[in-house]
């Protein structure tokens, strides 16, 4: 395993360790691979289960050793104040990401879908806010709306956040409040019409 799929098994275990409470055996479970994020399934998915078990067990004494875990593997290991800082600081660098703007339009329409469940609602509102800030219309509560392409840094967005599986990125031809969508991203000079 090369330093980059260690660097997302780490934080795969932190993100899915807050959400369990604690680390440690049970993540190895047929089951359990499901709560971890598309990248980290699939360097897990690409082991046996002996393979994986040694996997896991080798990141997560890596981890104890970068002061991100204490504990024992056994009767579970705790997330220390070090690795939430990790986790923290790897979803505030969302804030470098930019949509397009100021460009020509090509009469396509973007929809960001999304539906994340409650046991996420701070990436989903974190995912919410990125959209408004990005100058997204909100045509529902988890319908959002953009004239430009974007998909690229909405699937980055959603990825960094965890939340990629629940997202879905759409184009049409046509919506049907259409001349309102238009004038307000006129009126905010997000495209040239």
């Amino acid at each position: 395993m090369d330093s980059k799929e260690t660097s997302a098994l780490v934080d795969g275990i932190l993100k899915t360790g807050l959400l369990v409470g604690v680390v440690g055996a049970g993540l190895m479970a047929p089951n359990a691979i499901v709560a971890f994020d598309k990248p980290v399934r699939m360097i897990l998915d690409s082991l046996d289960k002996r393979s994986r078990e040694r996997e896991f067990r080798r990141v997560c004494k890596y981890m104890m050793r970068q002061g991100l875990l204490k504990g024992e593997y056994q009767h579970g290991l705790q997330i220390t104040n070090k690795g939430v800082k990790r986790l923290k600081d790897k979803m505030n660098s969302l804030k470098g990401v930019s949509i397009p703007q100021g460009l020509y339009w090509d009469n396509t329409w973007r929809l960001v879908v999304y539906d994340i469940p409650e046991i996420k609602k701070n990436a989903r509102s974190a995912f919410s806010r990125f959209l408004k800030r990005q100058g997204f219309w909100q045509l529902q509560r988890s319908v959002w709306v953009y004239p430009l392409g974007c998909r690229d840094e909405v699937e980055f967005v959603a990825y960094k956040l965890g939340v990629d599986r629940y997202v879905t990125y759409l184009e049409s031809g046509y919506i049907d409040n259409q001349q309102e969508l238009v004038r307000f991203f006129e009126n905010r000079r997000v495209i040239i019409s």
